[in-house]
């Protein structure tokens, strides 16, 4: 999966009565080491909204348009202009919403969704950046951020903060988002995967219909290859390298 990522804070620029607003973004992948190699141009749509996050009803764009990624781009610079309006949320997306991950179903069933050539379809991370909540983190001195939604059931949406820079630690991950997709679908009722995930479910849905306290364990890489490496191993007494710490 590949994600739209601004390499700096969309800014909403005034000039002589007329409204632009700036973009320098590009699209990568999670640890942001290789840009998306398409074989075509692949459209961007861009959305304005002048609904806040909390105001309780479905977002209808009050401005859209579109951009484009051109085939063997490193970076899209882009002056766009909007106009002038009270704009509190901006959206970008694929214009195709068949690559655009919306919903945590979507990470389940990725194997099964093919394209024309035979292939798994990769899909894009779409990317929101709320204003006002920009204005509110310059006040504090906070981070900059920009915002990742999907869906779980019906109208219910997580929302996930990631925060500008370099640093592989501040950006949303594919592992992370597939593991709260695995959960959610579980949890919901609604697991739906490949043969080699759907026998693992029905083990995940009885720990999480089981009440009870729960042990959890984090492991590190050296843990996941001693775990693949011993059929049957179990988690040492204790605490050792590689183990993390049950909580």
């Amino acid at each position: 999966m590949h994600y739209i990522r601004f390499l700096r804070p969309p800014k909403i620029e005034v000039q002589k009565g007329q409204s632009s607003l700036s973009l320098v973004l590009v699209l990568s992948t999670d640890l942001g080491d290789a840009l998306l190699a398409s074989e075509a141009n692949v459209l961007l749509n861009l959305c304005l909204f002048t609904q806040g996050r909390n105001d309780g009803h479905t977002l209808e764009p009050g401005f859209k348009t579109t951009l484009t990624w051109e085939r063997g781009a490193r970076v899209l610079k882009k002056t766009v202009p909007i106009p002038t309006n009270s704009w509190k949320q901006l959206l970008i997306r694929p214009a195709d919403l068949a690559v655009a991950a919306r919903q945590f179903s979507q990470l389940v069933s990725w194997a099964s969704s093919s394209s024309a050539t035979g292939r798994p379809r990769g899909l894009i991370m779409p990317v929101w950046f709320d204003f006002e909540l920009q204005e509110e983190s310059e006040r504090a001195g906070r981070k900059d951020v920009c915002l990742r939604k999907l869906h779980l059931v019906g109208t219910t949406v997580l929302e996930f903060e990631e925060e500008f820079g370099d640093s592989i630690a501040r950006h949303v991950w594919d592992g992370g988002l597939a593991a709260v997709s695995f959960l959610s679908q579980i949890l919901g009722g609604q697991a739906k995967a490949d043969a080699a995930i759907g026998a693992r479910m029905p083990v995940l849905r009885g720990c999480f219909s089981t009440r009870g306290r729960w042990t959890l364990s984090r492991l590190g890489a050296v843990s996941v290859f001693w775990a693949s490496d011993s059929a049957g191993c179990s988690p040492p007494r204790g605490r050792m390298p590689g183990w993390g710490t049950t909580v």
